[in-house]
């Protein structure tokens, strides 16, 4: 098991599975490749996923994100159906694109609006490969339901009063 740091998380380590040397620290891009289809971690059952079923591989995706930050607020079913309903009228570009964004933002990677655009026009079911291995290596995400990160708790008060009820 290999320990990391990433640079959006610098006093954080991720224990990643396996070998493959996941470093993002030099170019503040996605950890693998848009064509590394049966890529660790996912492999090639991501693959047949993300091209089969690509609404339930993008409800999944969704449901690792933090639930404030995630389109239908982190539902799987939610998300997997709106990407269903867009992806009927020829328009799943728009909540892939959106969710690319948020990948990139949660994890500190350099922002590509048009890149994201892009991959989620041209190459759907690899956009939705990438971002799935993206979540599982950085853990989810912060916040995220069994990820790595975790938010900090909000900040609480409390008063005391001298009076005698």
């Amino acid at each position: 098991m290999a320990t990391q740091t990433y640079p959006a998380y610098p006093n954080q380590q991720v224990l990643v599975q396996g070998t493959q040397n996941y470093n993002t620290a030099s170019t503040g891009g996605y950890s693998t490749g848009l064509c590394s289809w049966c890529a660790e971690p996912g492999g090639c059952g991501l693959c047949m996923s993300s091209t089969f079923c690509c609404c339930c591989q993008y409800g999944r995706n969704v449901e690792k994100l933090s639930p404030q930050q995630a389109t239908c607020g982190g539902s799987c079913c939610g998300a997997g159906w709106l990407y269903c309903l867009f992806y009927h009228f020829g328009l799943a570009v728009v909540p892939q694109c959106i969710t690319r964004g948020e990948v990139r933002r949660i994890n500190g990677l350099q922002p590509a609006p048009c890149a994201d655009c892009l991959t989620s026009w041209c190459c759907q079911p690899c956009g939705l490969c990438q971002e799935a291995r993206e979540i599982k290596i950085r853990g989810g995400g912060p916040g995220a339901k069994g990820g790595v990160y975790t938010s900090a708790p909000q900040a609480q008060t409390m008063t005391f009063s001298t009076q005698n009820y």
